[in-house]
């Protein structure tokens, strides 16, 4: 059995809060990606999903925690975003 391909990533979520979650592939559409329930994926824009990094996750949570939006905003703009060449192509059914 192919073993998958997939990535963690940082996802920018709900009031810029980091949220670490596993990209499983790609589609038209964006990412495809799972949490720790992977029975519910969610597909989203690249402009959402970042690569991963742990010094820039942690400076991020910290940041998202201590309500910095300033701090915040600026490490948004300078994270680099998720290529996602690497996952396999997904056919989204209509």
């Amino acid at each position: 059995m192919p073993r998958m391909v997939s990535e963690t990533v940082i996802v920018r979520g709900f009031a810029d809060e980091p949220v670490l979650l596993t990209a499983v592939g790609q589609c038209d559409d964006g990412i495809e990606l799972v949490g720790a329930d992977e029975s519910m994926p969610v597909t989203l824009g690249g402009d959402w999903v970042y690569a991963h990094s742990q010094p820039l996750y942690s400076n991020l949570r910290r940041a998202y925690d201590d309500g910095r939006a300033d701090d915040l905003e600026t490490m948004w703009k300078s994270a680099l975003h998720f290529d996602g060449s690497a996952l396999p192509e997904l056919e989204i059914a209509e």
